[in-house]
């Protein structure tokens, strides 16, 4: 519907208002992102966004969006600590896992903390876990996920079972098996400092092993290394192995 349309219905001049904002402020966020990218970097990240609207067309989901914190519905102060959803990178995310693939992954549960639209999960499917969890905080995410997950699974009758979880991570209580945990960047500050304390607790809890992978590590030196140990990585991501349970009687 286009301004004209929108006044001669009598759309409120509020909501009008509204739309025009939004817009005035998006396209200068975007006149801002194109002015300090090179040609290269415009490239790839246009190239990206093909390949997330592509795998999304493919398998019949929606996680291509990028949502800004103020638009996930949670309560001011935990929004204030969450980083923007974005989906995660398709090939990034399957080189790793297949770099590192173990036959006991069969043990596993995967755990996605901030899982956003669920898109981790539905690439994790393609490994052996016993099953797959997404923590989420905001609701508005939690609820796509799941749409997301259930068209999925009606087409891949093999998918492995799922659950998307409404709650803070750092509030998350970490079960004692063996867990490969995934972060892609979702939060920063006290929810992690949090989370990871929360994990310490179930290290030194239990001795099932736990691996942690963390793409886009902004908040690594919050990691401690008396109870994580880093096994492989790069600029972009690391991967963790619990440490404080091999300690543990």
């Amino acid at each position: 519907m286009n301004l004209k349309q929108r006044l001669k219905e009598g759309v409120p001049t509020r909501a009008l208002y509204a739309t025009a904002y939004r817009g005035y402020y998006a396209g200068k966020r975007l006149i801002a992102f194109l002015a300090v990218r090179s040609p290269r970097q415009l490239a790839k990240y246009f190239l990206a966004r093909l390949q997330n609207r592509l795998f999304d067309w493919r398998n019949g989901v929606v996680t291509h969006p990028l949502i800004e914190p103020d638009r996930l519905r949670m309560e001011s102060k935990t929004s204030q600590l969450a980083n923007r959803y974005q989906g995660v990178n398709e090939r990034l995310f399957l080189s790793i896992l297949e770099r590192h693939y173990q036959a006991e992954w069969q043990r596993y549960l995967f755990i996605d903390l901030g899982a956003g639209l669920g898109k981790a999960l539905i690439l994790a499917s393609r490994f052996p876990f016993r099953a797959l969890w997404g923590v989420e905080y905001s609701p508005l995410l939690c609820d796509q996920a799941v749409s997301n997950l259930q068209t999925f699974q009606k087409r891949h009758a093999d998918f492995p079972p799922w659950r998307i979880i409404h709650q803070n991570a750092a509030l998350f209580p970490f079960p004692d098996e063996p867990l490969l945990l995934f972060l892609y960047n979702p939060f920063h500050g006290e929810v992690f400092r949090d989370m990871i304390t929360n994990l310490t607790d179930r290290l030194n809890r239990c001795a099932e092993p736990v691996f942690l992978l963390y793409i886009q590590p902004d908040n690594a030196q919050l990691i401690p290394e008396e109870h994580f140990r880093r096994v492989d990585g790069s600029s972009v991501w690391i991967l963790y192995e619990g440490l404080a349970s091999r300690a543990s009687p």
